[in-house]
């Protein structure tokens, strides 16, 4: 039986390229804001590949559920439950923490983010507002600044990982 996650991560990667040949140069506001609007779908569609791609491992080792895998963790768990351990799922962890992968959930983050600045103060904050107050700032996030160029080489590693674990992969 074919694994049906295979296409869905390729079609994933090709939206993925799709959004990074989209750039156009950048004359005016609204192509800056169609660049980013590009940009951050072509982060999205990666991710997705990506969780499709943790469903494909999965289901290549007969999982039940492959796509109940989210991170690379809960794949090896689950593939640990079935005393398996493949070198795949163990690289895909890996690259989560200090990796290609990593970066391209630290850019999505980046996108998801609400800046402080964006929220809309409740009507019992403005009263208590102290011009002098002190507010602790060490919980705030530090931007993670991404572009095109990133894109283009988490896509072109990612579709390098996934050939060379397809060709692992391949059943006898």
């Amino acid at each position: 039986m074919a694994n049906p996650y295979i296409g869905l991560v390729n079609r994933q990667l090709a939206f993925t390229r799709y959004q990074l040949n989209s750039r156009l140069e950048e004359t005016n506001a609204a192509e800056r804001l169609r660049n980013q609007g590009a940009l951050y779908a072509g982060v999205w569609h990666l991710s997705l590949a990506y969780k499709n791609y943790l469903a494909e491992v999965g289901a290549n080792y007969k999982l039940t559920k492959p796509e109940a895998s989210q991170k690379a963790t809960d794949l090896c768990q689950a593939l640990e439950s079935m005393n398996k351990s493949p070198a795949e799922a163990k690289e895909l962890e890996r690259l989560e923490q200090e990796g290609f992968i990593a970066e391209v959930f630290k850019a999505l983050m980046q996108i998801e983010r609400i800046a402080p600045d964006m929220v809309a103060p409740a009507p019992a904050d403005i009263e208590e507002r102290d011009p002098l107050k002190m507010v602790d700032v060490s919980g705030e996030t530090e931007e993670f600044t991404f572009g095109f160029e990133s894109l283009a080489q988490w896509a072109q590693k990612f579709k390098s990982l996934i050939e060379r674990h397809r060709e692992q992969m391949i059943e006898y």
